[in-house]
Parts: C-alpha cells; structure tokens; sequence
C-alpha cells in the first residue's frame, strides 16, 4: 500500500512514546517514510483545556473529534504529496473517545460528525493496543512521563479495558500485552506491524476450528465482543491466487475491502488487503466468479485473555468456525471459556470459505450428511 495510517493506542503507561520511537525505524528501515500524529487529547490539555468546571467531558470529546478529523485530513494530503510508500501513526485515533462517555453521548457525537464506528474502523488499517502496564508490570507503572494523565494504576486498568472495548470490531485489531519484558513487547509489536506493511512478505498465519455454536445471545452481550454481518464474494482470480471483495456492516455503517491471497503451505498464506470504496465494491461485482456463490454470515469479534477471536456462524450451519491469526505457526494460544473445540480445520480445504463458495458446506459444519462437493445425501 501506498499510504498506511495505524493507531498506537492503549491503557495509561502502556509504552506508546519508545513504541512510537522503534515504528519510526523499523518502518524507515524498509523504505517507508514515517508520519508520526501526536496524541491529540495531551496537545489539548497542554494547552490547558481540559474537562472540569469550565468544560464537560462530552463536549471535550467533541472538541477532540474535531481536531481529530481535521489531523487526519491534513497528514493524508502530506503523504500523498510526499509519495511513495508512507506509513502514518496516529497516538490514538477517533474511537479512543468511546472509553470515555455513555453510549448515548458517543453515539449522538458520531451523528454530529456524520460518522459510523464502521466507517471510522476502514479509517485505519491496523490498530495495536498496547496494555498499560498496570496489567501485568505494576512496578513500572507511573504517571510522571505525561503531564496530562494522573491516574492511578486502578483507574488505568479500567480505562485500558474501555479503550480496547471500544475498538472491538476493528478487522485488525492487535493487543500487546506484558507477558514479556518491555523489549519482547516492543518486539511483538513490530512482529504485527510487519505483517500489516507486508515486510518482507505479507504472510497471514492462522488456526481454523470447527466448534459447537455457541450461545449467540450471551455472546453479543459480552463487552468484549463485536458482532457484524459480512457478505463475501469471490472474484475471477489467476492461477492459484484467490481474490475477494468483503463487505462489513455493523450497526448503520459498513467498510470495503479487496483481498488477494495465494498459499505458502500448511497455515501460512501470502496475502494483499486494501480498503476500497463501496462504488468500487460494486463495480468489481462484475468480476464475480459465477461458479461461486456469495458467503453470508456473521462473525462475533472476540477479544479475550489479550487476544483476538473470530466465530463465523453460518445462517444455515448447526456447527460455527473460530479462527485465530498468530504471527509465528508455533506461536501459542488458549481456547476462551464457553468455547467447545470439535476439531481443528486449519488445513482442511472443505472449511475455506472459497470452497464453500464454490462446492457447499461441509456436513460436519451444516450438520447434514454431505458428499465432498456439499450435495446432500
């Protein structure tokens, strides 16, 4: 991609100022020039306008919006008249105000602006949330690096919850937590970012479950979980590579993407993913592939335990899919509670949504008895 905006966002004392530092040269590194938007909410407070007497915090947010928006627009025209490969890291982006007002506020200030949560998530084209260190590194949590914050590490951990809640949903949403020392959480961190830029090849490395459906009203109750409806539909592609379009819509908004992928072996896959247009998504619409039919389903964003899930559940399936993108095949992980493992699919061609397109849904997933090219028998 020719312009890369990401967030660095996360709880109080989370590492944003030496993250910020070791994306500047591990971006610079590989050719990008570096764009770096300072957090937008300290430039305010240093200047001393801050929520209080004199100010509420709904009308704080609103005031941050719009300088938000307007920093987001102006640092889009730099790259672009700067050329070449740019990455643009945002300290913070637009749904950081979310952690901090009612619903009904966030809601009525996203109406001001003309704006959705879907419409703000294809904005960015990563977010990395990295964990306050008052989860896990209570030692080294202080409030002395940033004049403008002063809360206690309590108060920290409420708000590093709110803050990665609030951008749930987002299609690549990365939480850095401190199950290391602060150098492997910088490290994991840069392991994300490559995958995002595609350096030195964009590899997508994923575990695929089969998994009894879950109970689906309880799940969308969950704080830590995002529903959206997506509609998938697959391209005419060249020899091997396998090419998408994808629509994402959640409550009144919805994002676009085109995705290339081509596969490496076992759960490894090469893949290039750009946001477009909703008038390109539907002129590539004449590029669909007729032997496939459209997948529709909804997927439950799950972030538990500092890691993100992905449940697809089928509109006529009795069974769901799970998947989970890891930046190592060796990498480890654990299963979240209420979650039951029927098998692992990872290299089973029949659970790729290109084969259900094309061939129909397996039985162990529909719960019907099916041949191998989705025919009931």
């Amino acid at each position: 991609m020719k312009i890369c905006h990401i967030v660095l966002t996360g709880g109080p004392c989370a590492g944003k100022t030496t993250a910020l530092s070791k994306i500047n040269e591990f971006a610079s590194g590989f050719g990008y020039k570096v764009i770096s938007v300072p957090e937008t909410a300290t430039e305010i407070i240093s200047a001393g306008i801050a929520p209080g007497p004199l100010m509420s915090v709904d009308d704080f947010q609103r005031l941050l919006m719009s300088m938000q928006l307007d920093k987001y627009r102006l640092y889009n025209k730099a790259a672009e008249m700067i050329g070449g490969k740019t990455l643009v890291v945002h300290d913070r982006g637009l749904l950081d105000s979310k952690a901090y007002m009612s619903l009904q506020a966030w809601q009525e200030l996203l109406q001001q602006f003309n704006k959705t949560e879907a419409g703000i998530w294809e904005m960015y084209n990563a977010v990395f949330h990295l964990v306050t260190a008052a989860k896990g590194a209570e030692q080294a949590y202080t409030t002395a690096n940033n004049t403008a914050r002063s809360e206690s590490a309590q108060k920290a951990r409420e708000l590093d919850g709110k803050t990665l809640s609030a951008w749930n949903g987002h299609p690549h949403l990365r939480c850095i937590d401190n199950s290391t020392d602060f150098n492997g959480k910088i490290m994991r961190l840069l392991a994300e970012l490559s995958v995002v830029l595609g350096v030195p090849e964009p590899r997508e490395i994923e575990r695929k479950f089969l998994i009894e459906k879950p109970n689906l009203a309880q799940l969308a109750l969950q704080s830590n979980c995002t529903q959206v409806d997506i509609i998938q539909i697959y391209l005419h592609g060249k020899n091997s590579e396998e090419r998408r379009i994808r629509r994402r819509a959640y409550k009144n908004g919805a994002s676009y993407t085109l995705t290339s992928k081509k596969a490496v072996g076992g759960s490894e896959r090469t893949e290039i993913e750009r946001s477009i247009t909703s008038k390109e998504f539907d002129e590539l619409l004449i590029q669909a592939d007729p032997n496939c039919e459209p997948i529709r389903k909804k997927r439950y964003c799950l972030m538990w335990n500092n890691r993100y899930y992905e449940i697809d559940v089928y509109p006529t399936a009795q069974n769901a899919i799970m998947e989970i993108e890891l930046t190592s095949a060796g990498e480890r992980f654990e299963i979240p509670p209420g979650i039951k493992i029927i098998k692992e699919v990872t290299t089973e061609k029949g659970f790729s949504n290109a084969h259900i397109a094309r061939h129909g849904m397996p039985g162990e997933l529909s719960g019907e008895k099916r041949t191998e090219y989705g025919k009931t028998t």
